[in-house]
């Protein structure tokens, strides 16, 4: 028996005089009551729910702007060690210049230096000429100094500073190499057809002139007119559908 069928069985032993109108009144406050009180808790469980809920969205708030803060700082210290690198490549490009604005100062100065020691040698040899029999053993040491002095400023190699120098020969002794690339197998060319796509990027840059390239196995597209190149940078001319193979050959150092 439920709360309601016990209030009403008391009343009505409690006041039998009541008349049947009366007890339905009463029924119906009772019901009422209990529905509003079931209905209360219904709406502090839900916003029970609700405030956990913004809560959980608060956290992930906060926690979405501290990553952002992070990659704020993240990005301010990569712009700063880019100012770094790029500060330090130019002091190096300038220290560059100097060194070879002095090479070509040495070097000027070395030719300069060619220019009285032959005028000295020719005065000697004249004075040897015209004295054919007079034995001269200081002036002719003295030539042979002026000619060692020639000889080294004709050797001397032009000066080249440090790693360049290095590169330079490296290269120089380096014999150049094919290399094959391709979409579709090797699958080493950087960029991808999808139909409005046209530039790519080889693995290495070319030797001029040395590349060959075809798509779909056709005939070699012509530089200029197909594709222009610039370092290892690929620009076709025009954009290729999806499904396009393109197979690239050319020789590197």
């Amino acid at each position: 028996m439920g709360i309601l069928e016990k209030t009403l069985k008391r009343l009505e032993a409690e006041h039998g005089e009541m008349n049947q109108e009366k007890l339905h009144s009463i029924a119906e406050g009772l019901y009422d009551l209990f529905s509003t009180k079931e209905k209360n808790e219904q709406n502090a469980f839900l916003l029970k729910e609700l405030i956990e809920s913004n809560h959980a969205i608060l956290e992930r708030l906060n926690s979405t702007f501290e990553e952002n803060v992070k990659l704020r700082e993240l990005m301010i210290q990569m712009n700063e060690h880019k100012d770094k690198k790029e500060k330090e490549m130019h002091e190096m490009m300038m220290q560059t210049h100097k060194e070879d604005m002095k090479s070509k100062d040495t070097l000027k100065q070395s030719i300069l230096d060619i220019v009285p020691a032959i005028d000295v040698l020719s005065a000697k040899m004249d004075v040897l000429t015209s004295r054919p029999q007079e034995s001269n053993s200081a002036l002719i040491s003295e030539i042979k100094n002026t000619n060692s002095l020639l000889q080294e400023l004709i050797d001397k190699e032009p000066v080249i500073v440090g790693e360049q120098k290095q590169n330079v020969l490296l290269r120089a002794k380096e014999k150049p190499r094919w290399i094959i690339v391709d979409n579709y197998n090797l699958s080493n060319l950087i960029g991808s057809f999808d139909g409005s796509n046209q530039d790519f990027f080889l693995p290495s840059v070319p030797i001029k002139n040395s590349e060959s390239i075809r798509l779909n196995q056709g005939s070699p597209l012509s530089h200029g007119e197909d594709y222009t190149l610039t370092g290892n940078k690929l620009s076709f001319t025009q954009v290729y559908p999806s499904e396009s193979k393109v197979e690239i050959r050319y020789q590197t150092r």
